[in-house]
């Protein structure tokens, strides 16, 4: 017995080291998620719930959470006059929150309270996205957790990204693309709030009497800052900085942060609302197309990287509303007067493509537009239908009635650069493949 002592005893020394082993390797990530939650965000409490990569993400409760094991695809309906059609019912309606189109599907956001059929959640009020694939088969369903009031969604390297809140919190849900997987990240509760993708991971503002901004990758808090209040019209990603439009009741502005989220300039521009605005390329030279509006009309201005000099602009006449957007070829500009006007202008020469009134009178609104290199899908009300219409940069157009009537639509395109249209009615979500 003398003799297997030894032997124990460095048995137990070994099993007894590789435990304390996994136990060191264990803290500091957790030690690093509750510091960037709280600490780093000037103790305002917010709750990091950081991923275990090394595990099993199916035995995680929370952040992960998988799908019902029952869901069954639901298959489209064929139709004489579209590609296909779908419909998803729900007792008291469908609301439609969003669409993102990618490579792996369509993903559909949607709150709903249904009580039976393939959205069947017992009544209660819920989130839940959707994915579909390229012939309109609903393929798979997620029914989010903590938080039944719809924020935001965006696609960003996290995975689907969406932010929810109930009457206590709110939720950062990044799903897999199979919808498998979902990891949450709680934070303090927040009604309004803004997700913008970056190279890596996202920025998450949350809008109150200031903007209040997080960098968030991999499920985890990077950073915490504050920038001006305002609308974010729009989010770039330079790597060693980010450039935020942030539009505003007198005018706009052009704030640059760094990767720690410190402001480091501002330029304004008074006296002006902004539409819409787009980098580009001229002449090897980066440069931003913006589209703004005041008192004297809309116009549109191309100004140099630091925003502070306007290097040319047209103008494009008066506008009690307007509506604009850009592709790598065009500005697509929506002028609402008494007689609605259509416009379509080069980006590099602001050459006149297209001037179109009589095919936009009765338009009350653009639901969505999908720009591509070669032009525009647009999908808008008329006469109280909805229709879709196809605009190329050479101004030719091709337009389809739809006769149907939704408040709410969204417009998506697939790899074929088919548009698919989504819309309620009927207390059920509606999608047509054209």
């Amino acid at each position: 017995m003398k003799k297997q002592a030894p032997k124990l005893i460095a048995f137990f020394l070994l099993v007894t080291l590789a435990a304390l082993m996994a136990v060191a390797a264990w803290i500091p990530e957790k030690t690093a998620g509750s510091i960037l939650a709280g600490e780093q965000d000037g103790g305002s409490g917010d709750i990091l719930t950081p991923p275990d990569t090394d595990g099993d993400p199916s035995q995680e409760t929370p952040p992960y959470e998988e799908p019902p094991s029952t869901f069954v695809p639901i298959p489209p309906e064929s139709s004489e006059h579209c590609r296909f059609t779908q419909s998803l019912w729900a007792e008291g309606g469908v609301v439609l929150n969003g669409v993102h189109n990618t490579s792996e599907g369509t993903f559909v956001v949607i709150t709903h309270s249904g009580k039976e059929g393939a959205l069947n959640n017992g009544g209660k009020k819920t989130v839940t996205v959707l994915k579909m694939e390229s012939d309109g088969t609903v393929s798979a369903l997620k029914n989010v957790v903590g938080g039944d009031t719809y924020v935001d969604s965006q696609l960003t390297t996290d995975g689907i990204t969406l932010a929810v809140c109930d009457g206590e919190n709110s939720y950062i849900h990044a799903l897999s693309y199979d919808l498998r997987y979902d990891n949450i990240l709680k934070l303090n509760r927040f009604e309004r709030g803004e997700i913008f993708a970056l190279t890596q991971g996202y920025l998450l503002f949350t809008t109150g009497n200031e903007n209040n901004v997080r960098t968030v990758r991999e499920g985890c808090i990077r950073a915490v800052g504050s920038v001006m209040s305002g609308e974010i019209i729009a989010v770039y990603d330079f790597d060693s900085h980010y450039m935020l439009v942030i539009g505003g009741i007198m005018g706009y502005s052009v704030v640059k942060i760094n990767t720690s989220l410190e402001v480091i300039s501002i330029v304004t521009v008074s006296g002006k609302q902004i539409l819409t605005v787009s980098p580009y390329t001229d002449n090897g030279k980066q440069k931003f197309l913006a589209v703004e509006k005041n008192a004297d009309g809309v116009e549109i201005v191309k100004y140099d990287v630091s925003f502070d000099n306007k290097e040319d602009r047209v103008s494009m006449g008066l506008a009690e509303q307007a509506e604009a957007f850009i592709n790598g070829e065009s500005t697509m500009l929506l002028l609402h007067a008494s007689t609605p006007r259509l416009y379509i202008i080069g980006n590099d020469n602001f050459d006149l493509k297209l001037s179109q009134s009589e095919t936009m009178r009765g338009v009350t609104a653009i639901h969505d537009c999908v720009t591509y290199k070669n032009g525009y899908w647009c999908l808008f009300s008329k006469s109280d239908n909805l229709e879709l219409m196809k605009i190329e940069n050479d101004g030719v157009i091709d337009t389809r009635y739809l006769a149907v009537t939704s408040s709410t639509a969204h417009l998506t395109t697939d790899a074929s650069n088919n548009a698919v249209v989504f819309y309620s009615a009927d207390d059920s979500l509606k999608i047509i493949g054209v």
